[in-house]
């Protein structure tokens, strides 16, 4: 089970989505016969996984709804998220399975809010916004995909980046830290998000703001290597060209030059 939890998570981090579909089900299939086992024998048998069974159920619902999100299926994804809500509903619980039955219950709740938002139901950001200050640690991926939303819906959410403004000016530092593989993970999260704040702001007319954020998004993609980013955000580029300034036109022809001799080299 923790190898298949392990390469389902390596699938979902380069969106392979048909490969984590297939590795939950075969998680959870695992899970259901392990709990069937149990269930006729007689004597207490030995941990046959790193983390209690139940969880791992839980987890192949999630990725499921993770899934479910990529593919823009909100309705089910929310509908994932209740069954694994549901199963770690467990009594009398352990020390370990308490903390870990309060982890999977705050992801659903941030979850829940995420795909309400991403399906149009915009009165549920401020609900969202109030769960964020107390879980900061999702700060950054929900505010990908609130932007997002914000691009997709024509929403004006100036009053979230204002809200948390300080979360946002740190991403400019905590960005640069670099050597180790997390690090590299987190990297396409601040791409994505200094991407979707570029469009916002070009959106709104508020085009040196607008360019700013597309050249960081473009310095990191760069560095990371990320084509497909990089075309993107060229793309963009070429669309508000006009409107750069001296300073970020200079910026963004070196960051296309190193670019061009690396991929040369």
């Amino acid at each position: 089970m923790d190898a298949i939890k392990d390469l389902a998570n390596v699938y979902n981090t380069i969106h392979h989505w048909d490969k984590v579909d297939k590795l939950a089900d075969a998680l959870e299939r695992k899970v259901d016969f392990q709990l069937e086992l149990q269930s006729r024998r007689r004597k207490n048998i030995k941990r046959v996984a790193f983390y209690p069974i139940f969880t791992y159920k839980a987890y192949a619902n999630l990725l499921k709804a993770s899934v479910c999100e990529a593919r823009k299926e909100f309705e089910k994804a929310l509908e994932y998220t209740d069954i694994y809500a549901k199963v770690v509903e467990v009594s009398n619980p352990t020390e370990e399975e308490q903390i870990l039955i309060d982890r999977f219950k705050g992801w659903a709740e941030g979850n829940r809010y995420l795909y309400r938002l991403s399906s149009g139901k915009h009165e549920v950001i401020e609900y969202y916004l109030d769960y964020l200050e107390s879980n900061p640690h999702e700060i950054l991926i929900a505010f990908v995909n609130i932007v997002q939303s914000a691009n997709q819906h024509l929403l004006n959410i100036d009053f979230a980046l204002d809200r948390f403004d300080s979360y946002i000016t740190d991403f400019n530092t905590e960005r640069h830290l670099e050597g180790t593989y997390n690090q590299q993970m987190l990297n396409h999260r601040y791409i994505r998000f200094y991407y979707e704040l570029a469009k916002y702001r070009l959106h709104q007319q508020k085009y040196m703001m607008g360019i700013e954020a597309l050249l960081t998004s473009l310095e990191l993609a760069s560095s990371s290597r990320d084509d497909l980013m990089s075309i993107k955000l060229i793309d963009l580029y070429g669309k508000f060209r006009s409107q750069a300034t001296i300073e970020q036109e200079e910026l963004y022809t070196g960051l296309i030059t190193n670019r061009s001799i690396e991929n040369y080299i």
